[in-house]
């Protein structure tokens, strides 16, 4: 299987790169250069293992604080690509989905309660309108990865018939 590369600009154009394994998200103000796998091993460990003094470091509480929302927001906007790919009967959609799996990306499955968020963005320093942000964003991702999920599991049964 050749990895596909999506490469996001700020409008969300797609572009393909079949000759590497990172996936590049970016926009007007960073770029970042991360696998798709690295980011939900980072966002897992980001809500589930906060490090323990974050509350005592005003800077490392907000630099964390930028993080956990971009990558939250940039996964989101991964799994959009997708699905405009697959609006869009794009066959290279159904390749970036059998990348991430059936099983899907780790941080959707974390039980997240809105509490639970309220207690994450307390700890990283959000505001009250961005931890409703954050909790909207992880609902919609994971919404949307469960549609993308069922297209995926009838792509690959019609893909054993044939």
């Amino acid at each position: 299987m050749i990895p596909v590369v999506l490469l996001f600009v700020f409008n969300f154009k797609i572009i393909f790169s079949l000759t590497t394994e990172k996936i590049y998200l970016s926009s007007i103000e960073r770029s970042v250069d991360i696998s798709l796998r690295e980011l939900d091993k980072r966002l897992v460990k980001m809500l589930t293992e906060p490090p323990p003094s974050i509350d005592k470091n005003v800077q490392a509480c907000a630099q964390m604080n930028v993080l956990l929302y971009r990558y939250i927001q940039d996964y989101f906007n991964y799994l959009n690509g997708i699905g405009d790919l697959l609006l869009n009967e794009d066959k290279n959609a159904y390749r970036l989905l059998e990348e991430i799996g059936v099983e899907g990306p780790e941080f959707l499955k974390l039980e997240m309660l809105r509490e639970s968020w309220h207690s994450i963005g307390k700890m990283y320093g959000f505001h009250e309108g961005e931890i409703e942000e954050m909790t909207t964003t992880f609902g919609a991702t994971k919404f949307m990865w469960q549609n993308m999920k069922k297209q995926l599991e009838a792509h690959l049964e019609k893909k054993k018939k044939t």
